[in-house]
């Protein structure tokens, strides 16, 4: 029978057991519930980040065409091809048909376009850069909604689909059924009416693709995007994976041929006998937007991710990554924590046996303590009132870097172990917690700290002191620790890698807001800072002056010297706005507006000094002696130069941005009509 002290002690021991494991696991919870609320915060950036890139990237190439369909040559050409019969002799046979070509060409080759068409109000094609599909019913109206966006008047942006005529394939040839997708916009009339559409033909694979290739993270991380009946309509990171499972065939693009599907073992099964990832499914049906507990990707790999539904591109976009490298860090932790959380579990139970033991054999039992302390990983030492060793193991010899206990046995543990001899700095010995156990009588429990080593080299470690009590009276302490080098090289790598990716996500912010060819501000930026800038001065009553600058027979310049000499006389001019001190005021800005116009925001100026920095600007712009051959009017010297308009407002409650805009333009368009290279204001127009 046990005694009455011995039921208390193994009653106190299986209570601090309990709390240990309930200790331990609740800690673990929590570290986890922080690790997968950090990881989510970082897949919803990557997320974000693609969705606006992609989203920026559908409105500037609706805005391309828009001003293609715009474009007085293409509207008479397609007033011209659409009174012809609409069969594929008389379409093809047209020299219209060759004008139109002719026209548009050059603009394909220079945005990546793969082809055009021109298609009737009864939806067949009248133009197209190949003959085969002359004549025939467009193939988006095989998608709802589209061309029917675009006869209402908007421009339109197709989502992939599998092209009417052979493209090339994997390995370059010709291929039916390869992915292709569109952009369009109406083209009208002098009425304003619509009288037909012209889209332009994109490769996927290409500019719509490489968007989500930057939300590739780690080594099984993916950004990829997926239709409203849950085919992949981007490229996926595991193409080569997919080919080998046998889900597609070798010259077979994943782009609109994988279903996001679990896949059973039998890969050779039904597709109908597979169910939609758990993605897939709750973005469809407007679930949940997220799952770090982890589901089956399409590849039948555990992933954890994040993704939305855009409405109004009418897809979805998903950012995944492995479960197995999404919780690596988690893994090694709950390790380390179960070894450690078993050793502590051992020391209790051990230090229970001995205790009872104790009572009977002290001698024998002193033996067998220090024998099993030597046996253990974990480093263990104990110390007196005055913090002098008397005893130790021989893990703690070998962290502290002694060969035998009789170097610490006797020796003051603060001067060996704690005693910063190698930063130069004296700390009072109260200012670690390690010495609270026998200095307070209570437990300490500290991962923060370091201990240096007998050669002058410190190491991290977190330790656990408890104070050793006889008959009621505190004698000193116990002290275990554990070397956790590995564990704050985890840690660190983790927060490396946050900022690294903060630091991505916050150029792609910068890529988002500047003009990829000039480097000025861009439409989007232009648009927003003006509203801000509007906003202030209708708060303030300060005027807000608008300059629009448009460089001069441009159009003959791109003919003459080609859009390489054009592109490089766009960046001349634009280094002139970035360059010279136009734009001193935070609220100012120098901004393409689109194509060859650019546009200056000033705040808190009015038109005279407006109109004084639009003068300097043509002046600075013609001494560039940019040579320009191609003038169709006779000069003093054949140069490049631009012409300015000029606005200023002070704004007023109903008034709008769009009012100064449309000020400026007519300024400019005056300027243009009295002979181009000068400026104009508003006030210079007679009424």
């Amino acid at each position: 029978m046990f005694s009455r002290d011995n039921r208390l002690v193994y009653a106190t021991s299986f209570f601090v057991l309990v709390v240990l494991v309930c200790t331990t696991w609740l800690a673990y919870l929590k570290i986890q519930s922080e690790v997968k609320y950090e990881y989510k915060k970082s897949l919803d950036t990557v997320l974000q980040t693609s969705h606006e890139a992609i989203k920026k990237w559908s409105v500037d190439i609706r805005e391309d065409v828009t001003r293609w369909a715009e474009h007085p040559n293409i509207r008479e050409f397609t007033k011209e091809i659409l009174k012809l019969p609409a069969n594929r002799v008389a379409l093809t046979e047209s020299p219209i048909q060759a004008a139109l070509r002719q026209e548009i060409s050059p603009f394909l080759s220079h945005e990546n376009f793969y082809g055009f068409f021109i298609i009737g109000t009864d939806n067949i094609n009248y133009a197209s850069l190949r003959d085969e599909n002359l004549g025939d019913i467009n193939l988006l109206t095989g998608q709802d909604g589209v061309l029917e966006k675009a006869w209402s008047g908007g421009a339109i942006f197709s989502l992939p689909i599998q092209s009417d005529i052979p493209l090339p394939g994997v390995s370059g040839k010709l291929r039916a059924g390869e992915p292709t997708m569109f952009v369009g916009a109406p083209i009208k009339d002098e009425s304003g009416k619509n009288i037909a559409i012209l889209t332009f033909r994109i490769n996927p694979t290409e500019a719509f693709s490489k968007i989500f290739h930057r939300g590739r993270i780690g080594e099984t991380g993916e950004t990829y995007a997926f239709n409203e009946n849950a085919y992949l309509i981007s490229e996926s990171r595991f193409v080569d994976d997919l080919r080998q499972i046998g889900l597609i065939a070798p010259e077979q693009r994943d782009i609109l041929n994988i279903m996001l599907r679990e896949p059973n073992v039998n890969l050779a099964g039904s597709i109908k006998e597979r169910s939609l990832t758990f993605m897939a499914e709750s973005a469809l049906s407007g679930g949940v937007t997220y799952n770090l507990e982890g589901y089956n990707d399409y590849r039948g790999v555990p992933v954890v991710g994040v993704w939305l539904w855009d409405e109004d591109l009418n897809f979805g976009i998903a950012t995944e990554v492995d479960y197995s490298e999404a919780y690596s860090f988690l893994k090694i932790f709950r390790g380390v924590l179960i070894i450690f959380s078993a050793i502590v579990a051992f020391l209790i139970v051990f230090l229970t046996l001995v205790f009872i033991v104790s009572r009977r054999q002290l001698d024998t039992s002193q033996e067998q303590i220090n024998n099993l302390l030597a046996s253990t990983a974990e480093a263990i030492y104990g110390v007196d009132l005055e913090g002098i060793c008397t005893f130790c193991n021989t893990s703690c010899l070998k962290m502290l870097g002694y060969e035998r206990k009789e170097d610490l046995l006797g020796q003051n543990m603060y001067k060996l172990s704690h005693d910063p001899h190698s930063d130069e700095k004296q700390h009072p010995e109260t200012e670690y917690q390690i010495y609270a156990a026998f200095q307070t009588g209570k437990s300490v429990h500290c991962d923060s700290e370091k201990l240096w080593r007998k050669d002058g080299t410190s190491f991290p470690v977190e330790y656990w002191s408890y104070p050793v009590m006889h008959e009621g009276k505190l004698v000193g302490s116990v002290v275990s620790f554990l070397d956790i080098s590995e564990r704050k090289q985890i840690q660190e790598a983790l927060r490396l890698s946050n900022m690294e990716l903060e630091e991505k996500n916050q150029r792609l912010n910068e890529i988002a807001v500047r003009d990829g060819l000039t480097g000025v501000a861009n439409r989007r930026a232009f648009d927003e800072h003006l509203q801000a800038e509007w906003n202030r001065s209708l708060r303030s009553g300060d005027p807000i002056s608008l300059i629009m600058l448009d460089i001069d027979y441009f159009k003959n310049y791109n003919d003459c010297y080609g859009h390489l000499a054009g592109d490089s006389c766009l960046k001349r001019v634009a280094n002139i706005l970035l360059r010279k001190n136009y734009t001193r005021r935070p609220g100012d800005l120098s901004a393409r507006y689109g194509g060859e116009e650019f546009a200056i925001i000033l705040s808190d100026t009015d038109e005279i000094a407006a109109s004084k920095i639009a003068e300097q600007i043509c002046i600075d712009v013609a001494k560039m002696k940019i040579p320009h051959e191609e003038i169709p009017v006779i000069e003093d010297f054949n140069v490049v130069t631009i012409s300015a308009g000029v606005a200023s407002m002070i704004p007023h409650a109903g008034d709008t941005p769009d009012q100064l805009i449309k000020t400026a333009d007519e300024a400019l368009y005056y300027a243009k009509r009295q002979g181009r290279n000068r400026s104009v204001s508003r006030s210079d127009i007679p009424e």
